[in-house]
């Protein structure tokens, strides 16, 4: 599809990637929540927060590079096309599970619980 070739073109030719070490948080009905990523509209730049970072910190390399690929799939798939959340969190989950298949066999990473994809 052509979404589809749009977020592959992203991360193989076009995209950028801005690491932040800093934070994004609001606090929301007393529980406070902090971005890991973010899309810069409808361009070819992602934001990725220090937030995201501290989530993998403790994981094996290849489980943080299975996330990685996952919130890179993620926000690279809203700078395609602005849309709702259900069609870029199905392509983090697949990216990671891709990612731990091939470089991490046996791998129990998971894409809510240890990359902190939840929200």
């Amino acid at each position: 599809s052509g979404l589809g070739n749009c977020t592959r073109d992203r991360l193989k030719v076009n995209g950028k990637v801005e690491c932040l070490v800093k934070y994004d948080c609001k606090t929301k009905n007393g529980v406070q929540a902090c971005k890991l990523g973010q899309a810069s509209g409808i361009t070819k730049k992602i934001k990725i927060y220090q937030s995201f970072f501290d989530n993998v910190a403790s994981l094996a390399q290849p489980d943080r590079r299975a996330c990685y690929a996952g919130l890179m799939v993620h926000e690279f798939a809203h700078t395609c096309e602005r849309y709702a959340e259900r069609t870029p969190e199905a392509r983090a989950v697949a990216a990671v599970n891709y990612w731990k298949a091939r470089f991490s066999p046996g791998s129990t990473v998971d894409a809510e619980n240890d990359c902190g994809f939840n929200d």
